[in-house]
């Protein structure tokens, strides 16, 4: 199976996350975002900004799984009681991603979804669900669950081409692919397959997490 992990990490940080772009009040290194949290109250969207800026730089810059999975455990609620709704989908995403790192797929897709139910439910960003869409069909596939995988993979492709999404994810049209070959139909998986390719190759450059 062709499945880009890597590329999971990569919609995290650049497919689903533009809510977070934070305000002056809140620092940006781990260290002072640390000491942040310590002197102020969580009374704001600042506070929990704070808590999701330091989880994600605790899974990628210190791999301290067990610190992040606490923060984000504090978020969530707190999202919810300010009705912080983009705030909350990512903070599902962000431990969909830790679970992802651990190689725990039944938790990366049950968080994801959890991520694409609040998106639907408060219609928030079409590029945020197109993006975790892929992830959810990504988790699928790793747990073999080929039919879902593809129709939710097929879901991504057209809500992308429906509202003319400008970036598009290579991983929706691998996992199609990959549905279609474990199927039997290689000549279909063919073109998507193709399609992907195409993707990748009109992408930037990007840094490598592996």
């Amino acid at each position: 199976m062709r499945y880009r992990y890597v590329r999971f990490i990569l919609l995290f940080i650049l497919g689903g996350f533009a809510y977070s772009v934070v305000g002056q009040a809140v620092p940006n290194s781990l260290d002072s975002l640390e000491q942040y949290l310590r002197i102020h109250m969580p009374t704001d969207s600042d506070y929990v900004r704070a808590l999701d800026r330091t989880a994600r730089k605790l899974l990628f810059e210190r791999a301290d799984y067990a610190r992040a999975d606490s923060l984000l455990g504090r978020s969530e609620p707190l999202d919810r009681t300010i009705g912080r709704w983009p705030g909350l989908s990512g903070a599902y995403n962000v431990r969909s991603t830790r679970y992802h790192l651990t190689a725990e797929p039944k938790l990366v897709l049950l968080n994801v979804q959890k991520a694409v139910q609040v998106i639907e439910e408060y219609n928030l960003s079409r590029s945020d669900l197109y993006a975790y869409l892929g992830n959810v069909a990504m988790a699928q596939g790793k747990l073999g669950q080929w039919e879902p995988m593809m129709q939710t993979a097929l879901r991504a492709i057209r809500l992308q081409e429906q509202y003319q999404l400008k970036r598009r994810y290579s991983n929706t049209y691998t996992a199609v692919a990959d549905a279609l070959k474990n199927r039997g139909r290689p000549q279909q998986a063919l073109s998507y397959a193709q399609e992907a390719l195409v993707i990748d190759q009109q992408r930037p450059r990007q840094p490598n997490f592996s």
